[in-house]
């Protein structure tokens, strides 16, 4: 859950449902909805020395036979250790911001137990552990709310460990990928962005 509420059972099950609905729905989109990218620059990846602002970090989607629109990260972060790690991306949509992940573990996508644990490491040192919310896949893919008042908004992440059906997955953010990271999230909480 994004955050803490207190609400009446039905709605709460309404919500999850509509949790997963919109996280299908967004997984469907990463899967079938992509471009490739170009040959020169590799998706996610943002001059050190450039000024960026959220314009160009962030663009606008909609879904041609449904008419819905979302804001998403342009390209995805490829955080890698060896031939491990994740592809994150951001998504807003009605006001709900996520952070999705697809594991790769070994090259391939891994298959994930309902709502694997996510331990995000900071470079201050702190650690945040999060349950991803996803039901059991082996597309690797799961993912967390985050909300203005998620620490993920105020620190840099150095790590991420994502547990898998086998163990689990970490991979290191370069500084730049974690600047990266940082910022476009900032941009899509602070923002007017729907």
């Amino acid at each position: 859950m994004i955050c803490s509420v207190t609400v009446e059972p039905s709605t709460e099950k309404i919500m999850k449902i509509s949790y997963t609905i919109l996280l299908i729905l967004i997984t469907a989109l990463c899967v079938f909805g992509q471009k490739a990218p170009a040959k020169k620059k590799a998706p996610g990846k943002i001059p050190a020395k450039k000024l960026v602002t959220c314009e160009q970090m962030l663009e606008k989607v909609t879904d041609k036979m449904t008419d819905d629109s979302y804001t998403q990260s342009k390209g995805s972060l490829v955080i890698r250790n060896g031939n491990s790690g994740f592809n994150v991306q951001l998504f807003k949509k009605d006001g709900i911001t996520l952070l999705t992940f697809d594991v790769i573990e070994n090259g391939r996508k891994t298959c994930l137990d309902k709502n694997p644990e996510i331990i995000f490491l900071f470079t201050d040192g702190t650690k945040k552990n999060q349950s991803g919310f996803s039901k059991f896949n082996c597309n690797g893919v799961t993912g967390v709310g985050v909300d203005t008042d998620d620490i993920l908004k105020d620190k840099m992440v150095e790590t991420i460990r994502i547990t898998t059906a086998k163990g689990y997955v970490q991979a290191d953010f370069t500084p730049l990928q974690a600047k990266v990271l940082f910022a476009e999230i900032n941009c899509l909480l602070l923002s007017d962005v729907k």
